[in-house]
């Protein structure tokens, strides 16, 4: 606007007219400090405005464009460019302008907001203050007791009156659940009447209870006591009865050693073919009646809890062989065929208690023979592998007849003690009906089964099992021949001294030594026993157990302290069966027979201990079973099994051994040396039975030193053991 047409074209053609009217229009305007002036050729002019006031250099006397415009001339309807024009203002100007429209802004910003304040506060008073105090008033007048509905009038506000609303239902809610505490506040009240008349009432039958409980506790603790009778007469006829049967064992058994004894013996001496059938009835009988007592004894064992099984490596074809040669001529008697299968694979050589095995077969072809009288018997047996790599196998026997059959329901009942099939006659088929039960309860013991099949007048099938069983050597068959073939033996000259109270016995021994070269002295009892051995040099005792004055426990106690005694083998050959009996003896004893004993028995056993040819060859004790040092020429190799022998040492003897550690504990060292001795003589290890009889002489005289020393020793017999294990 400062410009004109003919002001501008001066201005840029530089005419100083033009400059001093610009400079004097501008001169009333102090914000502004320069005027830049650029033709289009590019030439620029800059007029300066310079006020004295303002030389001192600081922000706000820098200058900036405060104005930029292109100045244009219209001719001839034509616009032509002459350039742009720039006009500087001090930054100070600026700012001045900035805070006074500022400071308008505010003032009118202050009176606009009062005034709206006032008209805001004079119509929320009017819209909202009043109702709302008008609303808090009358929710400030309700109670528990006066649950009444708001009466106030909002119909100008619908936010209140909405509220209202809903305040209002609020409290008719509230109403009702006021009705319902109260009606259920009544009911409590009601309930808490009754519950307490029933507290009462149970009060009064729990005193009762007491009472009656009271009364019960005082007859329960005399029933208490009365049971601990009942148990300690039960415990005592339990005594009893196991005193009773070891005494009937003894009692019947001792004559029993006469009458199988020297039956035997007659039998051989007399060629009269009828002298010579009685006497095999006899010796027949005899073993029958030996058999029913056994199995009388070994039911009352298990019943007891005192059974023990022995294991052992067994040639099965030994048992099968003596099934053959017992039963073969009874079958043929009785016209009947006998089948014995066994299959190819069955291993020949098994670990089992060959005695325990032999008695339930036993049992079971006896009890078909009994029951059948036509068709026949077929024996088979079979095998089940089920570890490869471990040996092990299931065995299973299968006894079949042709005889009268069990009916179904009667099945179990013939395994029971002293039970028979129903209608059975006693006077045709005889028998105590011990058999089945002694043979179930085995079998159970041993870890198998036995079990029984039969259709009545066809016959019945008794299948009997053993599981888990581990497979011998077959190196034992040549061995159990040649036990079974008994060579012809020849002793040395031997002083032997006979102990027993019953002279029949005493002739009975006497009768079965009298063709070897033996010098042979009796006694009746231990005390007699001593003072023989005191006056005589005896090489072997053979010692009754049972005895009047005193007892063969006695007698080996006093000959196992005296060092001039203690090397004297001692066989008992006792009537005691009891296994009590059986543990008590071997622990002081070398040896142990049962009675009755017969020729090839005693004779074999005393063969272990004195000096003895065989086909012309002469065996020292020292070089089978009592030899007192370890130094002995005994061939580890021919023991029985030696994967088994080497199993037993690491799991049995082993662990045993580590224990046995000072201050030794005498009776834990005998029963090592019992249990080393009994694996010696079921594997044939005779380093480990001289080492055991070493071991428990010494124990029985409380050596300390010699059983610190052979504990030692036993070390080695560990190493050879486990070098045979590398070697095979």
């Amino acid at each position: 606007s400062f410009f004109g047409p003919k002001l501008a074209i001066g201005i840029f053609k530089r005419d100083e007219k033009s400059y001093k009217l610009l400079m004097s229009q501008l001169k009333d305007f102090p914000s502004i400090t320069k005027v830049q002036v650029i033709g289009i050729e590019g030439k620029e002019a800059t007029i300066n405005f310079v006020k004295p006031h303002s030389q001192s250099v600081n922000f706000f006397s820098k200058s900036i464009v405060f104005h930029s415009f292109k100045q244009t001339i219209k001719r001839q309807k034509k616009v032509f460019p002459l350039g742009s024009v720039n006009i500087f203002s001090s930054y100070g100007a600026i700012f001045e302008r900035i805070k006074m429209n500022i400071l308008t802004l505010l003032i009118n910003a202050l009176i606009k907001t009062f005034l709206l304040w006032f008209i805001l506060t004079y119509f929320i008073k009017k819209i909202f203050e009043i109702p709302i105090n008008e609303f808090i008033f009358e929710v400030r007048n309700i109670n528990f007791e006066n649950l009444s509905l708001l009466q106030a009038n909002f119909e100008n506000n619908q936010e209140l009156q909405q509220l209202k609303i809903q305040f209002n239902e609020l409290i008719r809610k509230l109403k009702e659940s006021k009705d319902l505490i109260i009606n259920q506040t009544n009911e409590a009240k009601t309930k808490n009447v009754e519950l307490t008349n029933l507290k009462n009432e149970l009060e009064k039958l729990v005193e009762t209870k007491e009472e009656r409980l009271n009364e019960n506790m005082l007859l329960l603790k005399e029933e208490v006591k009365g049971h601990k009778k009942t148990d300690e007469k039960l415990q005592l006829a339990n005594q009893h009865k196991s005193e009773f049967l070891a005494n009937m064992s003894h009692e019947i058994r001792t004559p029993m050693n006469a009458i199988l004894g020297f039956s035997e013996i007659v039998n051989k001496q007399i060629h009269d073919k009828t002298l010579k059938n009685y006497m095999e009835s006899i010796n027949t009988s005899g073993k029958t009646l030996l058999n029913i007592i056994n199995d009388i004894l070994d039911l009352s064992k298990v019943e007891a809890g005192k059974f023990h099984l022995e294991y052992s490596s067994c040639l099965i074809k030994s048992i099968l062989d003596d099934i053959e040669s017992i039963f073969k001529s009874q079958i043929e008697n009785k016209g009947l065929d006998f089948e014995l299968i066994i299959e190819p694979d069955f291993p020949p050589v098994v670990i089992i208690d060959q005695i325990r095995v032999r008695q339930v077969l036993f049992n079971l072809i006896g009890n078909a023979l009994k029951f059948t009288f036509k068709g026949g018997i077929k024996i088979e047996i079979t095998s089940k592998c089920l570890d490869k790599k471990s040996k092990k196998y299931n065995l299973n026997f299968s006894i079949e007849d042709s005889g009268i059959g069990i009916p179904p329901n009667q099945i179990d009942q013939v395994f029971e003690a002293f039970n028979q099939r129903s209608r059975q006659k006693y006077s045709k088929f005889g028998g105590t009906g011990l058999g089945l039960t002694i043979s179930k309860q085995l079998s159970l013991l041993m870890g198998g089964e036995l079990r029984a099949e039969s259709i009545l007048h066809k016959g019945s099938t008794f299948h009997f099992s053993l599981k888990n069983v581990e497979i011998g050597s077959s190196s034992q068959s040549e061995k159990e021949r040649q036990n079974d073939n008994i060579p012809n033996i020849i002793f040395e000259k031997a002083t032997i001294l006979v102990v027993d109270d019953i002279k029949i016995n005493r002739d009975l021994i006497q009768t079965f030594l009298e063709e070897h070269n033996f010098d042979l002295i009796m006694a009746e009892n231990g005390e007699e026993a001593i003072a023989l051995t005191k006056r005589f040099q005896i090489d072997l005792i053979l010692l009754d157990i049972i005895m009047p004055v005193m007892d063969g426990f006695s007698a080996t106690k006093f000959w196992k302290s005296e060092e001039k005694f203690q090397n004297i083998p001692i066989i008992a050959v006792t009537a005691s069966a009891m296994k009590e009996d059986h543990d008590r003896i071997i622990n002081i004893c070398d040896s142990y027979l049962k009675k009755p004993v017969d020729q090839n028995e005693v004779v074999q056993e005393i063969s272990k201990y004195l000096p003895h040819k065989t086909d012309g060859a002469l065996n020292s004790p020292s070089e089978e079973h009592i030899n007192k040092t370890l130094g002995g020429e005994n061939d580890i190799t021919k023991v029985v099994d030696p994967d088994i022998l080497v199993k037993i040492f690491q799991e049995v003897l082993l662990p045993d051994w580590k224990k046995l550690r000072p201050p030794l504990i005498i009776n834990k060292v005998l029963d090592f040396a019992k249990e080393a001795k009994k694996v010696g003589e079921r594997h044939r290890y005779s380093k480990l039975i001289n080492w055991s009889h070493k071991l428990k002489g010494e124990a029985s005289l409380f050596k300390t030193q010699e059983i610190e020393k052979d504990l030692i020793d036993f070390k080695a017999l560990i190493n050879e053991v486990e070098g045979l294990k590398k070697a095979s």
